[in-house]
């Protein structure tokens, strides 16, 4: 995988610095890793004064060279452009894009966001700041402008990685945007196994003896971190212990005005505290310091994480800290006092002066190796987004007896691509949060034309954010889109299973790229854009393992229970199941210990009047003790219905594959159909020919025999749900 960086951290140039030994165990990461860092022509030396540097043999690290700050971007993004430029022959023959990846929100984000949109990449933003804390807002006029950029960009990332669970909370609980991925907790890697290894070098109590008790605070000279905090409430434990000591290690801009003989006037230490508070260059030896020191104190306004107060829990150091960063995952409440709270601060020194202060918590740590690991899922994890697909259907209602299916595929999608629904009409849905659900308003009675404006509306809307359009059943849809998807660019694709082939469906598949179909019965119109990719069977719901444990309910009473599921209607046929029935009743079939139960209702108003006639024919051949009508099942309870059954039958004269035959095969029930399309896949024995007679003897030769495990596995391979919807993503996924 090749990663493309946007960075501003110049410890990189340094040979012996660990950002240049960690960038450099990244590389072996990826195929290819380039770093562009944001710099200044005259602040910034390297070797030859070379704009590009190799540090390993597939990292490289590029130079902007700006004349000023306000260049950055310009001369970043046209790096970065030439970068992938040089690129673009290897990733067309590629199944797996660059990533584009940025250390912060702001500037390297926008550079990233940029170049990414330009290309399709996708985009990675690290957030190694809590942008989100009003302390970084009233820092700076520069900090309001970052976050508002900051709250821009995130909403357009592929994908986010940030330091702490306070980071990502924050993120999660935002209310002025809304995440479109999700967001990853990777912290900054701390080898604590080799700060505990480390040898005491310098013993702080020996090189500062005339302290009885030592506060140490390593960090960088700056607004954030709010020493000045630390000196207020040091001033007032001085006065009651006056032998406590503290160090202050560390470097930045501000140190100078810190330091007794400060060039910009007074110190901002009071003379009378100078004996107490010693301010320390930078070290290398910080293991030592958290060694030997009595307390760590951490004052920050903000943290991302806090890479000091992990180094140091990991030397058992007590520890008090602001609460910022991941003060309270490694640390007891007792030990953290809230930002800016210099009464609060004061107790908790005095606390700790006592010894009454509690020990960390003890802190998950993981291996470089577990950790690079991990750093590499996240690429590549980044580099596959997921898709975004709309998608079109007739109706999202968990409770529908015949379209509640659907309802499943959603689910299954939703775990794969994040996906908007536009439906006919909507009912009741539990889907995930990435499921958007839009109803037409069928429900609502509304008309034609208002459903036709709304879905217009809708496809404005959501389109150009899409990766494609998945048509369900609606060739009417397709055409109704007119010429929108391909205005966008936009991949469509038709799921169509019916031996129907009218206009719609001629003019529909002029329009689409793809449809799919569950056999070649399913769909009768000649075309080169069909893939046959068998149905959707849920084999998590429809099991045979559920099936078996059912068995011991059932077999409670041995009565044999035939049974059918489907629209009532005269394509169906089940008036040859009544005529069938008279005939097994007349031979005293099971001894009269049998029945047959049907699920289902009429849709339309000639099916009601199929129904009357059936209900009046059960009534003259008086068969209503082994025929029953149960009424329509919502799909997700209907495998207690198959589960209840030893034989499921079905007549239908459709001629594509019955959805209902193949849920009955993966609960393991005996088949008997006369549908055509099942022909040329199922034994001879659970094939019919239309005729009551025929019908009659499969049936009583069915009900003496086991059942087939072989229809079972036919459905595993050959229409299981999870196949289809890796079909169905897949088509998507090729355009991003």
């Amino acid at each position: 995988m090749k990663i493309l960086s946007i960075g501003t951290d110049r410890k990189i140039f340094d040979e012996n610095s660990e950002v240049r030994k960690r960038v450099i165990e990244y590389g072996k990461l990826a195929e290819e890793l380039h770093i562009v860092i944001l710099t200044q022509k005259s602040k910034v030396k390297t070797q030859n004064d070379k704009s590009k540097l190799s540090i390993s043999n597939n990292a490289f690290i590029y130079l902007t060279n700006s004349r000023n700050k306000l260049f950055y971007i310009f001369d970043a993004i046209k790096i970065g452009k030439k970068i992938i430029e040089n690129w673009k022959l290897k990733i067309e023959n590629s199944s797996d894009k660059p990533l584009v990846t940025c250390q912060d929100p702001f500037e390297t984000g926008f550079i990233g966001w940029r170049i990414a949109r330009k290309f399709k990449l996708p985009l990675q933003l690290q957030v190694h700041t809590d942008f989100l804390s009003p302390y970084f807002w009233k820092e700076s006029f520069l900090n309001k402008i970052r976050v508002l950029l900051g709250k821009f960009l995130i909403k357009r990332a592929d994908s986010i990685r940030v330091v702490s669970e306070r980071i990502k909370q924050s993120l999660l609980q935002a209310t002025s945007y809304k995440l479109q991925t999700k967001v990853t907790v990777l912290p900054i890697f701390v080898d604590t196994e080799k700060i505990k290894n480390t040898p005491i070098k310098t013993d702080l109590h020996k090189k500062y003896p005339q302290f009885d008790f030592i506060i140490l605070m390593a960090s960088r000279f700056s607004k954030e971190k709010n020493i000045e905090l630390a000196i207020g409430a040091f001033s007032e434990v001085v006065k009651i212990h006056p032998k406590v000591g503290l160090i202050i290690v560390g470097s930045g801009q501000e140190k100078q005005n810190y330091e007794p003989a400060c060039r910009r006037g007074r110190s901002r230490i009071k003379k009378e505290l100078q004996k107490n508070i010693i301010i320390e260059n930078w070290t290398d030896d910080l293991a030592s310091y958290y060694k030997t020191t009595d307390l760590f104190l951490l004052t920050s306004n903000y943290e991302g994480y806090g890479r000091t107060l992990v180094e140091a829990a990991a030397v058992g150091c007590k520890i008090i800290s602001s609460d910022a960063g991941v003060a309270p995952e490694i640390l007891e409440k007792e030990n953290i006092f809230a930002v800016g709270d210099k009464n609060g601060l004061i107790q908790k020194l005095i606390a700790a002066l006592s010894g009454s202060i509690k020990e960390t918590k003890t802190i998950p740590t993981k291996t470089k190796e577990e950790y690079l690991k991990e750093y590499k899922e996240i690429w590549e994890s980044a580099g596959k987004r997921k898709p975004k697909i709309l998608i079109v259907t007739q109706k999202v209602d968990i409770n529908d007896d015949v379209l509640g299916f659907f309802h499943d595929w959603l689910s299954k999608m939703a775990e794969s691509a994040d996906l908007v629904v536009v439906a006919n009409s909507v009912g009741r849905y539990e889907l995930p949060e990435n499921v958007k659900i839009f109803s037409l308003g069928k429900e609502r009675g509304a008309g034609k034309l208002a459903k036709f404006f709304k879905y217009q509306f809708l496809l404005l809307k959501f389109l150009p954010k899409s990766d494609g359009i998945f048509y369900h059943m609606c060739p009417e849809y397709v055409f109704s889109a007119g010429l929108w998807p391909k205005i966008f660019r936009k991949k469509t694709l038709l799921w169509y299973t019916h031996k129907a082939v009218n206009w719609k469906l001629k003019l529909a598949e002029k329009l689409i790229d793809g449809v799919f179909t569950a056999s070649k019965e399913s769909f009768r119109l000649p075309s080169k854009k069909v893939e046959i990719t068998g149905h959707g069977i849920d084999l998590e719901k429809f099991s045979i393992f559920n099936f078996q444990f059912s068995k011991k309910d059932k077999k409670t009473n041995d009565k044999f229970r035939i049974i059918s599921v489907g629209r009532i209607a005269p394509v169906k046929n089940y008036d040859l199941l009544i005529d069938a029935a008279e005939i097994l009743k007349n031979k005293n079939f099971s001894a009269g210990n049998w029945e047959i139960k049907i699920a289902g209702s009429p849709a339309l108003e000639s099916d009601k009047i199929y129904f009357e006639r059936l209900k009046e024919k059960i009534r003259e051949k008086k068969l209503e003790d082994e025929i029953i009508f149960v009424g329509p099942i919502p799909n997700k309870d209907i495998v207690d219905f198959y589960q209840k059954g030893d034989l499921f039958v079905n007549f239908s004269d459709t001629g594509s594959l019955d959805k209902a035959v193949l849920e009955a095969m993966a609960c393991g029930l005996k088949i008997l159909t006369s549908n055509e399309a099942f022909a040329r896949m199922i034994p001879e024995e659970d094939f019919t020919k239309n005729d009551a007679g025929s019908i009659a003897n499969k049936i009583f030769n069915l009900s003496q025999k086991e059942n087939n495990s072989d229809l079972q596995l036919f459905v595993v391979e050959k229409h299981n749900l999870a196949n289809l919807i890796k079909n169905v993503v897949n088509f998507y996924r090729e355009t991003i």
